[in-house]
């Protein structure tokens, strides 16, 4: 499994941003092949290993940082929102619908994680069920930050009390996740 270096990259300006006085200390606390990859320059369309690019990074942050691993994991998702939806995308994530975010955000979800998919299931004015598969390497955090990457995009475009919940998980044996989402 592989993941786009724009969301790399994310992960490393959150951690730099939240945990600045222990940011090194957790960086060299990473494996040699994670410590490797994020101190070298990433680029933005350049694939890398999700396992050491993200995976083991991101746990290393909540494991560390966070009392609430999954509260944890979906506050990195909605930062790594907030940061990819700036300047003119920003604009369009505004004045598009809800049901414009959910379909952009399935298609930019698919450039973020190589051979990964995501569909909408289901539909309603204040609701979306979304399905998540061929992702083989998913677990619980990477599902939360999915997660609150999606409830940051919505409340960007303007919607209230956006709440996303895990109702199916790889991460558990299931055969896909399932993330429903509702709003205000």
């Amino acid at each position: 499994m592989e993941v786009k270096g724009v969301a790399v990259k994310s992960t490393i300006e959150f951690a730099k941003q939240k945990f600045t006085t222990n940011y090194n200390d957790w960086l060299s606390n990473l494996p040699e092949e994670s410590f490797s990859i994020l101190t070298n320059t990433i680029s933005n369309t350049k694939w890398y290993s999700f396992k050491y690019a993200q995976l083991i990074p991101t746990d290393s942050i909540i494991n560390n940082f966070y009392s609430s691993k999954i509260d944890g994991a979906k506050e990195i998702g909605r930062y790594s929102a907030e940061v990819g939806l700036q300047g003119i995308l920003k604009y369009f994530v505004q004045l598009g619908s809800p049901s414009f975010i959910i379909n952009k955000a399935t298609k930019i979800f698919q450039t973020y994680y190589k051979n990964s998919h995501i569909e909408v299931l289901s539909s309603t004015k204040n609701s979306v069920i979304l399905k998540i598969t061929d992702f083989n390497e998913l677990d619980r955090f990477t599902e939360a930050r999915i997660s609150g990457w999606m409830e940051k995009a919505l409340e960007i475009s303007g919607c209230k009390d956006v709440k996303a919940n895990i109702v199916n998980s790889i991460a558990d044996g299931d055969d896909y996740s399932e993330i429903f989402i509702t709003w205000e």
